[in-house]
């Protein structure tokens, strides 16, 4: 029985395109997903790829300090002291997926950088939603995508 792992707070309602993406991607894939808040869709992600056996190596990227002008974000970075990283990474702890993921604490755009042109199978981006910032998101990741690979933006709004 597939777990949206109600305990992490946050937004998540693409399970079926993780679902799909999964099942169709090879042995050895390299996913990125950019914009993580507190893990919930991580979770679902890593849960999903451990229960395929293929070995996925899911790279997750975030500042874990939320976007500008985000006013949802607000109380929870207070409440967390302006970082959210060490509450994203308990949540990984328990929901049992921590050893699956591979964190990068940098804004979308610098971990682009960390990774060559033509080398993902999919890329899910969820981070700033102002039209400069998922303009800029595209631009810096859609190359590191394989021809056959998936990229994909969320348009969910705060």
């Amino acid at each position: 029985m597939h777990s949206d792992h109600p305990e992490i707070p946050g937004w998540f309602n693409f399970q079926r395109v993780y679902d799909r993406m999964v099942a169709h991607a090879p042995a050895g894939a390299a996913f990125v997903e950019v914009g993580a808040w507190l893990g919930k869709s991580t979770a679902y992600l890593a849960t999903r790829i451990r229960e395929s056996g293929k070995n996925i190596a899911l790279h997750v990227v975030d500042t874990w300090r939320g976007s500008p002008g985000e006013s949802a974000h607000r109380s929870e970075l207070e409440r967390h002291g302006g970082d959210l990283f060490p509450a994203f990474r308990e949540n990984m702890l328990r929901a049992g997926v921590l050893d699956l993921i591979r964190p990068i604490q940098k804004t979308s755009v610098e971990a682009a950088r960390d990774f060559a042109d033509s080398s993902l199978d999919f890329v899910f981006l969820d981070a700033a939603h102002d039209s400069i910032s998922v303009s800029a998101d595209i631009r810096a990741w859609w190359p590191k995508v394989k021809a056959d690979g998936h990229p994909m933006y969320s348009s969910r709004s705060a």
